[in-house]
């Protein structure tokens, strides 16, 4: 039986599933951060810049563009430059020394001195090899290098050597030479009467005082020349080792000068004012003093 407005055809309700526990999801952990990268940027950079400074020494840039760089690039230039020359002072300062230390050697030797003058002539070159070292690591280390003060370190040692060794020179003068032991010398043997005229053969007379100092005496040996006799003598010496310093030390100044790394400027291509105008500042950062404005001078009063 229906009731009015209603269908009769009702379903039954669905049986409900029975409720299951449900299992919260687990937690997420993030993994450790990790290091972050390290910046490439500088690095980058750098092997840029060392790039252009090759190709700027090989020539690469022509014109305006071989300006700018050669400005833009000035203090890493001047950088490699002086360190170029530092490293050329240094192999010069080892090659003065290793001269100087030959002619030292042939002394110590005996070619000048004897032997028993040989422990002086070894201190004062060892006093020389440390005053020339403490002059290089005193100048060489300083920036830029203090050129004066290693020529005047080096003068200086090199003339303490030399009063050293005239000293030992002066003393060897001094000195007597050795006595040498001379055998003693038999004297004359005693006249023999001259034999009777019957005795010579062939009835030749004897011969008479003055004809017998005629006879020509025995061979004469000369004296052996003396094997501590120098071969040069000490002012030829001192000589010699004067050379080999100035030498040296010439080769030390130079060194010093530092060299320019850059090939000539190139000539300027289409912009000739752009040009000059960096021209200008590049001599500028060369020699600021060159182009420094000449100062004023005072007017001359000439109403007195």
């Amino acid at each position: 039986m229906g009731i009015a407005g209603v269908s009769a055809n009702i379903q039954p309700p669905l049986p409900t599933p029975p409720l299951t526990e449900i299992e919260p999801p687990e937690p997420q952990v993030e993994p450790p951060a990790a290091d972050p990268p390290e910046p490439v940027e500088a690095e980058d950079s750098g092997q840029r810049a060392a790039g252009v400074l090759r190709k700027l020494q090989e020539g690469h840039f022509k014109g305006v563009a071989d300006v700018r760089l050669r400005i833009n690039f000035h203090e890493e230039i001047a950088a490699a430059e002086a360190a170029a020359a530092a490293s050329a002072t240094s192999q010069g300062v080892d090659d003065l020394t290793r001269a100087v230390n030959a002619v030292i050697d042939q002394l110590g030797a005996g070619e000048a001195l004897t032997g028993e003058k040989s422990p002086a002539i070894l201190e004062a070159q060892e006093t020389f090899n440390q005053a020339v070292s403490d002059a290089a690591a005193a100048t060489l280390g300083a920036e830029p290098i203090d050129g004066e003060g290693l020529i005047g370190g080096l003068q200086e040692a090199f003339d303490s050597l030399v009063t050293a060794i005239e000293a030992v020179f002066a003393e060897a003068a001094q000195e007597p030479p050795p006595i040498q032991e001379v055998p003693p010398v038999e004297g004359p043997a005693e006249p023999e009467e001259p034999p009777a005229p019957d005795a010579l053969a062939g009835g030749e007379e004897p011969l008479s005082g003055p004809e017998l100092a005629a006879e020509p005496p025995g061979e004469t040996v000369p004296p052996p020349a003396s094997a501590d006799e120098p071969e040069e003598t000490p002012p030829d010496a001192l000589q010699t080792l004067r050379d080999a310093f100035e030498a040296a030390l010439a080769t030390v100044e130079a060194a010093l000068i530092p060299q320019s790394s850059l090939p000539p400027l190139s000539e300027p291509m289409g912009n000739g004012v752009a040009y000059e105008k960096f021209l200008t500042m590049y001599e500028a950062l060369l020699a600021p003093e060159e182009l420094a404005s000449p100062p004023v001078e005072a007017p001359i009063d000439i109403t007195a």
